[in-house]
């Protein structure tokens, strides 16, 4: 189910991408049907009925990402965005502040601020603002959208959805099972080694490699490779996702851990 819903918002972030603002509501309402309590979802339906002219029912998609994640400085960013667009220009600089206190590095938000507080001086707050008044770009596009954690920096890895966690399971999989042939092939050697003591041990090595055939050489061909698919997998991940690079330490000394961890863990963070 979980892989269901960011299947439908990945879709969104794209087609958000893609100016298809109906098409980002659509996907959006699916993924809220199936899991009503996600936030981002919110977010990116609010920014899709801000741009199809629905003012009103943006705003609520915001104030509902905030309710349900308050420490969302994206959430509390577009929605003063939005507020701006409107003219609702103390409730915009409230909703920046908010913003840029939960991420003090929140560039556009904190020129969000110094456009509004230069604003306030020469106009009533209530008035509402001139069509040329957006201080970035095109408004509800980046920066005006501050996409969730972790996304969007490399397109074809968003465009492949869960194919992309479904490669690194198989990987992590072929990985694991070359490694437990490997670990048995090793106890194998050992057992023919040490079976006759006074027997010639190039004698013995040359039995062992007889019997395991291409089939050990075929496995460590696979085991270096899933090693080195899970390590270049996991430091995409982590630049797509903007995590945390000290995920990268348990794939390299140790993938059959450490990236089951990262898929389970880190891609949460």
């Amino acid at each position: 189910m979980s892989e269901q819903v960011e299947q439908f918002v990945q879709q969104a972030i794209q087609a958000l991408n893609d100016r298809n603002y109906n098409q980002v509501i659509e996907l959006t309402g699916q993924a809220i049907a199936v899991n009503p309590a996600r936030a981002d979802a919110y977010v990116l339906r609010g920014i899709a009925l801000a741009q199809t002219n629905q003012p009103d029912a943006a705003t609520q998609a915001f104030r509902q990402s905030i309710s349900l994640d308050p420490s969302n400085a994206k959430a509390y960013y577009n929605l003063a965005t939005h507020q701006y667009q409107i003219g609702e220009r103390l409730e915009a600089l409230a909703m920046a502040r908010e913003a840029l206190r939960l991420d003090p590095g929140h560039t556009a938000a904190r020129d969000l601020i110094v456009t509004l507080e230069q604003d306030s001086g020469g106009v009533s707050p209530e008035a509402p603002l001139p069509p040329t008044a957006p201080p970035y770009g095109t408004p509800y596009e980046r920066p005006g959208y501050a996409a969730p954690a972790g996304t969007n920096s490399l397109a074809f890895v968003e465009k492949m959805g869960g194919a992309w966690v479904a490669i690194a399971w198989i990987t992590w999989a072929v990985y694991l099972l070359s490694q437990i042939y490997t670990g048995f092939a090793v106890v194998d050697m050992v057992q023919a080694m040490l079976a006759d003591p006074s027997k010639d041990p190039n004698v013995a090595m040359q039995a062992w490699q007889s019997k395991q055939g291409a089939l050990y050489l075929v496995a460590q061909i696979f085991s270096w490779l899933g090693w080195l698919v899970a390590v270049v997998w996991t430091a995409m991940d982590i630049m797509n996702r903007r995590g945390n690079w000290l995920w990268m330490i348990g794939s390299v000394c140790c993938a059959v851990i450490g990236l089951p961890l990262y898929l389970a863990l880190g891609r949460k963070n």
